[in-house]
């Protein structure tokens, strides 16, 4: 695979990828663009986003960044931030959407917050597997059950 395109194309062609996995679609992604040296120039941000109903979930995740502690909470949805765009599996995305947001630069934050309870069990983490081999990535630290 050599386009981001075709990896937000292949991603998006999981069943429901975006409702519980778009953490895991986001660290894909990132590691996708890692693995590609695609971020020698570019840094690459996960961005949680919150709608309003999720308000305590953005406020316990403020906590748990500033203390270094605490239980994540899965936020409404997840997009990276790269060449000035917020992407998704589905392609670009309005974060303008969501009440709040927050900017992840810290990879092992975005593990521990997949491998946290409270996603939308929709998705099937079965299909972590299919991810890494056909992205060539390694996922092995993304629980297949939280």
């Amino acid at each position: 695979m050599k386009r981001l395109k075709d990896v937000q194309q292949f991603l998006n062609s999981i069943p429901n990828i975006n409702c519980g996995g778009c953490g895991i679609s986001a660290l894909a992604m990132y590691r996708w663009l890692k693995k590609n040296d695609r971020l020698k120039d570019e840094k690459a941000k996960f961005i949680f986003c919150y709608k309003s109903y999720n308000e305590d979930k953005f406020l316990n995740n403020e906590e748990v960044l500033k203390k270094g502690e605490g239980n994540i909470k899965a936020p409404t949805h997840v997009v990276i931030h790269f060449k000035k765009r917020y992407i998704d599996s589905e392609g670009t995305v309005d974060i303008r959407e969501y009440k709040h947001r927050q900017h992840i630069e810290d990879e092992d934050f975005m593990v521990k917050t997949n491998n946290s309870s409270g996603w939308n069990e929709m998705f099937n983490r079965c299909h972590l597997e299919n991810i890494q081999g056909f992205l060539g990535i390694d996922m092995s630290d993304i629980l297949t059950r939280v």
